[in-house]
């Protein structure tokens, strides 16, 4: 049964409430979240699996690759050149992420547990990226240590929870 309220003489619906049974637990919704979606992505990635990493993406896709580098003052590594790509179309897509299986893996399948805020990550690995990135969610991945820590990050669409982005270093 609906409540409906007069104010000022207009017509308000409240939202329907539905009473658990007694004993009964609130039931989980069966959708997904980002942090899953990502993982998806990233299993699919590991086992090349092509089909699936489509099956789990939007367009346009946004793609950022950034190799470590010696330090300026050679007191370590820094960050060097971004390489960014869009990808539109559907066999465009499908046939960048087909070239990416062929050089990319990732150690970890889930994300990790206390990554670096979204604002931390936009200022630095993703930092004059498309604009598209700020309004996914990122998700962290390790890929491996070499002389120094690989990343993963995978941005999903919230409203349509796809894959929209990759970054890779």
């Amino acid at each position: 049964m609906a409540l409906v309220l007069l104010l000022a003489g207009s017509t308000v619906s409240a939202p329907r409430i539905s009473a658990a049974r007694p004993g009964s637990a609130p039931q989980a919704s069966n959708r997904p979240d980002g942090a899953a979606i990502a993982s998806r992505f990233i299993k699919a990635l590991n086992a090349k699996d092509v089909a699936g990493m489509t099956a789990l993406t939007e367009r346009p896709f946004v793609y950022r690759a950034q190799e470590w580098e010696t330090a300026k003052d050679g007191s370590g590594f820094e960050l060097g050149a971004a390489a960014d790509k869009t990808v539109a179309g559907r066999r465009a897509l499908t046939q960048f992420l087909r070239e990416l299986t062929t050089r990319v893996t990732v150690s970890a399948e889930t994300p990790a547990a206390s990554p670096p805020d979204s604002k931390t990550i936009l200022a630095t690995q993703l930092k004059g990226a498309n604009p598209r990135w700020a309004r996914l969610q990122l998700h962290l991945f390790a890929r491996g240590f070499g002389d120094v820590e690989h990343v993963a990050i995978v941005g999903v669409d919230p409203g349509r929870l796809k894959v929209a982005g990759l970054y890779i270093n």
